[in-house]
């Protein structure tokens, strides 16, 4: 992403609607392309879009219309939102601005429904990726935009974005700085919670 983003001023690939983490738009199809995503309407073929744990993404669904990727992907992610409210996010939309220590994609740790496992498959199959025996996440790696990636436990985790709260995306990952809106709040109500 970084060396897509030299090659495009510095503008990172963006997410769907620079809202949806789990999806990219279709005429990111060129952009995604050139960064090793090359899908057809019948069959995703790049599996750098994807956790191993979900070996059936990235896929296309045509009724939305969607390429659904099988992580989170916080590129082009202008504002945050989540339960507290709407916020300015500190997710990386150019790479000139972006933190080194901002998250640039991170396992699908999502609560669809309000239940782990929930959702149609071909949008939410095998999340969250790593489950403990119960069923309920373990936690997730990722990846920051300095390169580095790191295994985050599920209790460290926050709800820091989705693009449809209110218990029908519960989105989870980490990220130190959360901005001086969010991160001078009381986060308990967006804290992990099984």
């Amino acid at each position: 992403m970084t060396i897509y983003a030299d090659d495009h001023d510095g503008i990172l690939l963006k997410a769907r609607h620079q809202s949806v983490q789990v999806s990219l738009d279709p005429p990111e199809r060129r952009a995604a392309a050139s960064v090793g995503l090359t899908i057809d309407t019948n069959n995703a073929v790049s599996k750098i879009w994807t956790c191993p744990n979900r070996p059936s993404f990235p896929t296309y669904e045509a009724q939305w219309p969607a390429w659904l990727i099988g992580f989170q992907y916080f590129g082009g992610i202008e504002d945050w939102t989540n339960p507290l409210g709407s916020f300015k996010s500190r997710s990386p939309v150019r790479s000139s601005s972006a933190r080194p220590g901002w998250v640039l994609a991170a396992d699908a740790v999502i609560k669809v429904d309000k239940e782990w496992g929930g959702g149609r498959a071909t949008a939410f199959k095998n999340m969250p990726p790593h489950r403990n025996p119960r069923g309920l996440p373990e936690g997730g790696n990722e990846l920051f935009m300095d390169g580095s990636a790191r295994w985050i436990h599920f209790e460290r985790m926050l709800f820091i974005h989705s693009w449809n709260t209110g218990g029908a995306r519960d989105a989870y990952f980490w990220q130190e700085d959360l901005g001086e809106d969010l991160g001078t709040r009381d986060l308990n109500p967006i804290r992990a919670a099984y």
